[in-house]
């Protein structure tokens, strides 16, 4: 499993993210030196966030207020020291980590520190990538035209909406993937069921605005909450399409 931090940008900004790699425990604090600075501290380095918040906690007895762990689930962020709000955001949910309390997380959230410090924790399965050969191959059985046998789809779905659901909080170019996969496997999965069509042309629908954004500049930034939202409702839609009897 990849872990790592990057300063959640707005979607304007075409600049590439900064990747903090998470392998054992990385403090986030701001700078005791007057210029509000927020870093992240490593084993190894302490990188500069390139953000100014005032309202960040700083270091207490040299310890980072809050810290993000990597475990063998995803990542856990405790919030040590930090007398500031520390809110968890996950899709629709927050959750407020108050002195002492921690929460762990098994694939990406959105964490604000402070007033305008934003960081998003990701945690990637080493195989994030469970389309119809990666399947065949993880589980010694055979695609045939896209439908894998001894696989049921009811269990592929799931595993696609999910492999989604973490695209949509890291780039463009990763959610237009994964919904083109999605979009194939529905293709090759008809279905009696009278939301079939509506589905199978909101996920084309939807690669098709993906591919209008990747040949922009904003190809590899964050998707905006809306977005976000949406690609959420198509994930748990295919899973329940699929999931029916």
């Amino acid at each position: 499993m990849r872990r790592y931090l990057t300063l959640k940008q707005d979607a304007s900004v075409s600049d590439a993210v900064q990747q903090v790699p998470i392998d054992e425990t990385v403090g986030v604090y701001r700078i005791a030196d007057g210029t509000h600075s927020i870093v992240a501290e490593t084993s190894e380095e302490v990188i500069d966030l390139g953000v100014r918040d005032a309202a960040v906690s700083r270091k207490h007895d040299g310890e980072a207020p809050v810290q993000f762990e990597s475990i063998d689930e995803g990542i856990r962020i405790n919030n040590q020291t930090s007398t500031n709000p520390v809110t968890v955001r996950q899709r629709s949910r927050d959750i407020d980590l108050t002195n002492g309390e921690q929460l762990v997380v098994e694939n990406s959230c959105v964490v604000s520190l402070g007033i305008t410090t934003d960081v998003r924790a990701t945690a990637e399965r080493d195989c994030d990538t469970l389309s119809r050969d990666q399947l065949a191959d993880l589980l010694d059985m055979e695609a045939d035209g896209g439908v894998m046998r001894g696989v049921e789809p009811a269990a592929h779905a799931s595993s696609l909406a999910t492999n989604l659901r973490q695209a949509s909080q890291t780039s463009v170019t990763e959610a237009q993937k994964w919904v083109t996969e999605i979009q194939n496997f529905v293709e090759n999965n008809t279905r009696t069921d009278p939301d079939y069509d509506k589905i199978l042309t909101e996920l084309r629908t939807t690669r098709d605005q993906l591919n209008a954004k990747i040949s922009g500049p904003l190809s590899g930034s964050d998707l905006d909450e809306e977005r976000q939202n949406e690609l959420e409702l198509i994930a748990a839609r295919v899973e329940n399409l699929y999931a029916r009897k």
